[in-house]
């Protein structure tokens, strides 16, 4: 059986990656959408929570990327 070549699982990877952030941009669209609805107030508030969220999120994921080694 023929293997599939570098660049074509790469494309294929791509379009995947792709595929998921279109998908990820509709159900955000739904998910907002309401939160506008309810007022400008909780909006703003939904927000800055999620970006705090994410903010914290993405430091303490990449506490061990950033410095591996242990402190002495």
């Amino acid at each position: 059986m023929k293997q599939p070549s570098t660049g074509s699982r790469l494309l294929q990877g791509a379009f995947v990656l792709g595929l998921a952030a279109i998908i990820s941009k509709i159900i955000g669209a739904f998910q907002k959408i309401p939160l506008q609805n309810l007022g400008e107030t909780v909006y703003l508030a939904f927000t800055i929570r999620c970006i705090r969220y994410i903010c914290s999120l993405s430091r303490l994921l990449l506490q061990d990327c950033l410095w591996p080694y242990p402190n002495s």
